[in-house]
């Protein structure tokens, strides 16, 4: 759990949809000027910001490390592989 205190500010958006998000709170989430930031809308008027880094960080800890030896196949994928070896030794690619 987070345990960092959160900052809350009240900003307008102007007539062509623009905001600024202050220093402080910028600071406060560790964005850094110029970051590129991935907007996403859960409805009843809310919106979150997050960085495109923290995203991909995110991602990479949803999936879970590949075993030592890589990972099994399946039979599907064994039949598949060799069939694949067959057709490159048919066109002449082995």
């Amino acid at each position: 759990m987070d345990t960092r205190p959160q900052r809350t500010r009240c900003v307008r958006m102007s007539d062509k949809g623009r905001l600024t998000v202050p220093v402080d709170i910028r600071q406060a989430a560790g964005i850094p000027d110029g970051a590129e930031l991935v907007i996403t809308a859960s409805g009843d008027g809310e919106v979150t910001l997050t960085t495109r880094e923290a995203v991909i960080r995110r991602i990479r800890d949803a999936v879970p490390p590949a075993p030592a030896g890589g990972w099994p196949l399946s039979e599907w994928d064994r039949e598949d592989a060799a069939d694949d070896e067959d057709d490159d030794v048919r066109d002449g690619a082995a």
